[in-house]
């Protein structure tokens, strides 16, 4: 029979603080021997962080250190027995580190691939490192003393043993653990049917391991399995063993879970933000673990370090807030039937296990999943499931397809005609998609097409999580790939630019060329106003921004007071995974974090130099006008004038480039919003005639100097606002109302345009096609409202600056096109005249 450590009975652990100040995923953990953690993260950092009270009398814990020598994903974290601190990384090193000025004291180098994991011995002090280059490493006094070779695939895990043949043990991709005793492998253990991926020590009894096959097995030393638990649908990335004998496991499907080692029986399930890259157990009984959402949290069972209500609170939102893809569903469950959902009436029947799930539709017939818990006898949301219709286009399960199987079939639709596209697990999006183009040449697929279709296989791969490292993680599904696109849609930037206002390549706004506009018909045809909205974007890296920029401001005493307190670090992360899913719904709280209050400021107070990343997720906020008008309403000063503030000459924001190209997007989305949606204006009219209308004449104003002499990137940005601008007076809703002179801003459209075609030589460069369509379609509109336009347009001489454009060779035929049709639409009214 197997028998483990007598746990104590005790209450289920609760949150007890959130560590957050890394800007990328938190990819491993180590709880120290005197309570302080160590943190490494996708960011090549690791941090330090030591407990203190708060002042609610809560523990909180602050970093005291941020270690940076790596150059890559800090992949491993491991304390010495000496007191010290090694950490492994995906840039082929070992680090052991001087802990008091935060320095390397030597850095081990050997291993010819990605390092992936560490151990040390306890009695000699022999730090191993384990690599996908297949091979185990043994360190002393700097130096590699001996290598153990064997696995025939990556190693994931190594775990000395505290014996006087000092036996260690190793796991690997291989699908196997192996037992080492001096320097030959003395016992191999299979049974895993996929990557072994940690393993962890269960005193007087064995080990325990886990896999990319979602179990934990239970080994005795002698090559016996004892038991076998089915974890997780998903892959268990690491486990732990608690004080009491209770094991943990964390998992790509965002969950934390307590196992009781005599049964095997889930004791809790405690669901996150983002996939659980690891997890630990500290000294007190507590638990730390690192989140795909850049932060690490401690969950603990004692009252006196629990955290705050209103961190609980946050933290429980963050977690409802998530929208999951249906792909990502089936690895958490293993797969559903949207069309067979109860109402959330079947919420009131209680759950038979501790982390069961259960699907439901709410009442706008959104699929949403729970999780069903023992401690609070409730279920807790999961998240809601977006693209749950089948929309997503991808079939559920494993799949045939030309004689093979794979996780994933795609359908890709080209012109009416559906095409399967085959994908499994680790492989890489864009060689997939590569692939399938060139399978499909004949059916009208093209190099074009690369990015958007290889988007759209990481969009629906549950876990898909690229880090910033050149290579594909042939081990898991969650990717090591961050692919070097040309930039594409509204959001661009090539991925190799760098930062220019960190010197990094962390987050560049983005500046690539947007969506174009669809060939125009002859302006006599045009039936309705286009506008264009900035919708694309970079979601996580803007979000590792912001926080990083928290993190300056936080230890700034001059500006300390502006930075994000832990709540409203969770709830701007909650607003983020809301804008990822496409939900238009806002909280009060996600919208206190950017407009402030009577006692905060906002992200929107934050220093102009720190001002680019917030405004860039405040467009995408702006893109559904119902949600925020009350707060728009509210703010003081307007909106507009804030952004205008930031776009003024000799602004200090206006130094920093990025910033004004944020603002001018900001409005151009807030002006295209409201035009788009004539029904929601109507619906708010008392918010548009405060929010928008008396500030049209300014934005014209302000878009006139950009439009002359700005960079290609803001000059688009501005001629959008013009577009949108006429967009938004053509619709009668905008034009009726007395409180808006649209005559007077009709003429400055006109004035504008005419300035844009007449005088600014660069319009016809290569660079600027799309902003000169827009400035032509902008024009377009115009033409169309009222005879007053055109009468100017006629005083203007717009006709012969038509014709005398020059339009650069290999110009996009739509141009032409335009320039034609307004050509004619304006003599023919000459002619009538």
């Amino acid at each position: 029979r197997v028998s483990t450590t007598d746990r104590r009975m005790s209450a289920p652990f609760s949150l007890g603080a959130v560590l957050s100040g890394h800007t990328q995923d938190v990819r491993c953990v180590a709880a120290l021997s005197d309570g302080r953690i160590a943190t490494g993260s996708y960011d090549s950092t690791v941090r330090i962080w030591k407990s203190e009270p708060s002042a609610e009398g809560s523990a909180q814990f602050v970093c005291t250190g941020t270690l940076v020598g790596h150059t890559s994903v800090v992949s491993a974290v491991l304390e010495l027995p000496d007191g010290g601190l090694a950490s492994g990384s995906l840039d082929k090193h070992v680090v052991i580190w001087d802990l008091p000025s935060s320095s390397p004291a030597s850095v081990l180098q050997g291993h010819t691939e990605h390092v992936l994991c560490l151990g040390v011995s306890k009695s000699s002090g022999v730090v191993y490192s384990g690599s996908i280059d297949k091979s185990i490493k043994l360190w002393a006094a700097g130096a590699c003393v001996q290598t153990l070779e064997g696995h025939a695939a990556a190693v994931w895990s190594v775990l000395p043993l505290a014996d006087a043949d000092a036996r260690v043990l190793s796991a690997s991709a291989d699908k196997t653990v192996k037992l080492w005793l001096h320097g030959a492998c003395a016992l191999t253990f299979t049974g895993h049917e996929d990557a072994v991926r940690s393993l962890a020590l269960v005193p007087d009894l064995g080990f325990i391991s886990s896999s990319n096959d979602g179990t934990l097995r239970l080994w005795e030393l002698g090559g016996s399995c004892l038991r076998v638990v089915q974890a997780s649908a998903s892959f268990v990335y690491q486990l732990g063993v608690l004080p009491s004998g209770e094991w943990l496991s964390c998992s790509e499907d965002r969950s934390l879970c307590v196992w009781d080692g005599a049964s095997g029986v889930c004791v809790q399930a405690i669901p996150h933000p983002k996939e659980l890259w690891a997890c630990g157990a500290m000294a007190n009984g507590d638990i730390v673990c690192g989140c795909g959402d850049g932060s690490a949290y401690v969950w603990t069972r004692e009252h006196e370090r629990a955290a705050s209500a209103e961190l609980a609170s946050a933290f429980k939102a963050s977690v409802a807030s998530v929208g999951l893809g249906a792909q990502q569903v089936e690895g958490i469950t293993g797969g559903f039937d949207a069309s067979s959902l109860s109402g959330e009436d079947a919420l009131s029947v209680p759950g038979t296990r501790e982390g069961q799930h259960k699907m439901v539709k709410d009442e706008k017939g959104t699929p949403v999943l729970y999780q069903w818990s023992t401690a609070s006898g409730a279920w807790d949301k999961v998240g809601e499931i977006v693209g749950s219709d089948g929309a997503d286009g991808a079939s559920l399960g494993k799949k045939m397809f030309r004689g093979k199987e794979y996780d994933y079939l795609f359908d890709i639709d080209i012109d009416g005609r559906s095409l399967k596209l085959p994908f499994n697990r680790g492989d890489e999006p864009w060689t997939a998609a590569h692939g399938f183009i060139m399978d499909n040449l004949e059916n009208g697929v093209h190099m074009g097409m690369l990015d958007q279709i290889a988007q759209h296989i990481v969009a629906n791969t549950p876990g898909y999580t690229p880090p910033p490292i050149g290579n594909a993680d042939p081990y898991t599904s969650t990717g090591a790939y961050r692919p070097a696109t040309a930039p594409t849609g509204v959001a661009g930037g090539g991925a190799g630019n760098v930062d220019p206002f960190t010197s990094s390549g962390a987050y560049r706004p983005p500046t690539g060329a947007p969506p174009t506009l669809a060939p125009a018909p002859p302006v006599a045809k045009a039936a309705a106003a286009p506008s264009v909205v900035f919708d694309k974007c970079k979601h996580d890296a803007v979000l590792a921004k912001l926080l990083e920029l928290n993190s300056q401001l936080a230890v700034d005493p001059a500006s300390n007071d502006l930075s994000l307190s832990e709540e409203e670090v969770l709830t701007l992360k909650s607003l983020v995974e809301a804008l990822k899913s496409g939900s238009t719904s806002r909280t009060a709280a996600q919208l206190r974090v950017f407009f402030g209050d009577e006692s905060r400021g906002g992200l929107l107070r934050w220093p102009a130099h720190c001002l680019f990343p917030a405004l860039d997720l405040l467009r995408l906020v702006l893109l559904c006008p119902s949600s925020v008008t009350a707060q728009l309403q509210a703010l003081e000063p307007p909106l507009v004038d804030r952004l205008l503030t930031v776009v003024q000459p000799g602004a200090p924001s206006a130094t920093d480039k990025a910033a004004p190209l944020m603002a001018y997007r900001c409005i151009a989305n807030l002006l295209g919003a409201w035009s788009h949606d004539a029904a929601c204006a109507a619906a708010h009219a008392d918010a548009f005639k405060q929010i928008v209308a008396p500030h049209i004449s300014k934005i014209l104003d302000a878009i006139s100097a950009p439009i002359s002499d700005g960079v290609t990137t803001v000059r688009l940005a501005a001629c959008t606002v013009l577009l949108n601008t006429t967009a938004l007076l053509k619709g009668g809703f905008a034009a009726s109302n007395t409180w808006l002179d649209a005559d007077a801003a009709q003429m400055q459209c006109v004035s504008l345009c005419a300035h844009a075609l007449g005088s600014v030589e660069a319009m016809t460069q290569p660079s600027e096609a799309e902003a000169l369509y827009r400035v032509l379609t902008a024009f377009s509109t115009t033409l169309e409202v009222d005879s007053s336009a055109v009468e100017l347009s006629r005083d203007l001489d717009m006709e012969a600056a038509l014709r005398s454009l020059k339009l650069a060779d290999g110009a996009p035929p739509k141009l032409a096109e335009r320039v034609n049709a307004l050509t004619s639409t304006l003599g023919a009214k000459r002619a009538k005249q």
